[in-house]
């Protein structure tokens, strides 16, 4: 009796050793689990640290197989339920845990189908375990639910075994999973110790090893994920000072910057400014009248210089030709283009009225020496030019006029009361602008009659294709609208009503190319030299 005594104080003694044992061990576990469940609010980008720390939380439940006795509520609850509940379903959601935490250590992507897969797995198990009648069939379920968890457990096994079979050596991943599996070790070794006393020794006096290589296991990982914490936490800490100096350095190069980029801006005002000036002395606003001439121009450039160019040629109180021509792009380079092409038009133009040749030949003249003049510029001109020749008995006068690709002239005629374009005749071909080389180019000459209180309206592309908030141009048919309408007016009154017609219909939507409208309009010749000759006497 009194041996009999002794072996069940020797029991109790071990059972409450071993009890006290995997109460520390849970002990730490869940203080595991507060302390990385509170790294992970801080950086939640690091997953690891929330799979590790659910870990942890669900095997303390696993634990309390080994302690139950000395728990209060352990007799209220059936023992095949305590297993089921406690130690099978903590194995389950362990083992889920445990594969999300090597995938995220290793900073592997999974994909959502095969997460979507774990999680079906775990329900299975978990669900087949639950509707084991009592413990005999849990046990014979046992071996099945092993197989299953090996299965969902090989899922990590595989993405560790790729990295190290065939990671690169040299990559962060590679390295990792070489930690990771050094983390484990204790386990695996804990688990062959028990194997060994439990199957072949048959000595079941101590304590699980593998609770205790599971504990090593995790104060390891502990450890490597606070290395990680302190390395991320003085990476941020780095690079938070090192953006700081460095958006100081920025600013003050952008500050510096913009102060060079105000200077220049101020430069290129005052040489835009300039550029206005000039081009304006180049462009003087012509008289309004001449003899059986009312003229009205406007010239509107879309920034300070422009690049429309226009020209009246005279003589005294004689009208001998109009130009207009239109550069493309904008800006001081086709400014530019404007004031070279101007002289060569002017001189071109007084050559042919001197020796009486076609303003399509002086065209094609002018061509060939704006291509001499600007070389390798890209810039090239559509214009055109006309010739006003003398009136005759009738107080009829002709013009003669070519075209290089310009938007065609509007006549409107007080005869006929209608407005028609000043084109070529059909059987001729016009094509090309000035100022391309290596470009055929064709200007037909185009000759008509004006009689008194004709309208003759010239303008540049600025005019027909102004666009509204629609995008809808202005176009031809509102031009000609206006001039119908208005053609019994003097030439400034007509030009004003354009203008205020472009205006209204544009309404907010700003210009984007400039603007240069010449209206000319028929007078009585005779009434001019009578009032020539009263002003003389």
């Amino acid at each position: 009796m009194a041996s009999l005594k002794k072996i069940k104080l020797i029991s109790y003694d071990m059972n409450f050793i071993h009890s006290k044992i995997y109460l520390i061990f849970e002990g730490g576990l869940f203080a595991a689990f507060i302390l990385y469940f509170l790294m992970h609010l801080w950086h939640k980008d690091e997953k690891a640290n929330i799979s590790f720390a659910l870990l942890n939380l669900f095997t303390v439940p696993f634990l309390f197989i080994f302690i139950g006795p000395e728990t209060p509520w352990f007799f209220k609850i059936p023992y095949d339920w305590f297993v089921k509940v406690f130690l099978c379903g903590s194995f389950y959601i362990i083992i889920f845990f445990v594969t999300s935490f090597v995938k995220h250590f290793l900073s592997v992507k999974e994909p959502p189908k095969m997460i979507f897969l774990r999680c079906v797995m775990l329900f299975v198990c978990t669900c087949i375990t639950y509707a084991a009648k009592d413990y005999t069939a849990l046990m014979k379920l046992t071996p099945l639910m092993l197989v299953l968890s090996a299965v969902h457990l090989s899922s990590a096994i595989v993405s560790l075994v790729k990295i190290l079979i065939f990671g690169d050596k040299n990559t962060r991943s590679r390295k990792q999973a070489f930690i990771l599996l050094a983390g484990f070790t204790p386990f695996f070794i804990s688990v062959i110790l028990d194997c060994i006393v439990r199957l072949f020794w048959e000595n079941t006096n101590y304590p699980y090893f593998a609770i205790l290589g599971w504990q090593f296991s995790i104060v390891g990982f502990l450890i490597v994920l606070a290395v990680r914490y302190n390395k991320a936490r003085m990476r941020a800490e780095f690079l938070n000072n090192e953006l700081e100096s460095e958006v100081a350095r920025k600013t003050r190069d952008l500050s510096e910057s913009n102060e060079k980029l105000e200077a220049e801006m101020y430069r290129a005002n005052v040489d835009l400014e300039m550029a206005s000036i000039v081009q304006q002395k180049f462009f003087p606003t012509p008289k309004k009248s001449f003899r059986g001439w009312d003229l009205a121009v406007c010239y509107s450039p879309v920034a300070k210089v422009s690049g429309d160019l226009y020209d009246v040629y005279s003589d005294a109180e004689k009208l001998n030709g109009v130009c207009l021509f239109d550069v493309s792009g904008h800006g001081i380079a086709a400014s530019l283009i404007t004031m070279l092409s101007k002289t060569v038009i002017f001189h071109e133009f007084h050559k042919a009225i001197k020796k009486n040749y076609l303003m399509s030949d002086a065209l094609y003249k002018i061509n060939s020496e704006i291509i001499a003049a600007k070389g390798d510029v890209e810039n090239y001109l559509t214009g055109i030019l006309m010739k006003v020749s003398a009136f005759d008995s009738c107080d009829a006068c002709k013009l003669e006029l070519s075209n290089a690709g310009h938007p065609n002239p509007i006549l409107y005629s007080a005869d006929e009361h209608c407005c028609t374009e000043i084109i070529h005749d059909e059987n001729q071909a016009q094509y090309g602008a000035i100022g391309l080389q290596a470009i055929d180019v064709s200007f037909p000459q185009i000759s008509f009659e004006m009689q008194k209180d004709d309208v003759l309206l010239f303008f540049t592309d600025g005019l027909l294709e102004s666009m509204n908030k629609n995008r809808e141009e202005f176009g031809k048919e509102q031009v000609m609208e206006i001039l119908s309408r208005t053609h019994a007016s003097d030439a400034q009154t007509i030009l004003e009503s354009l203008k205020t017609g472009l205006r209204d219909f544009m309404g907010e939507n700003p210009r984007d190319d400039d603007l240069t409208i010449i209206v000319m309009k028929r007078t009585n010749s005779f009434d001019y030299i009578e009032e020539l000759e009263l002003e003389g006497e």
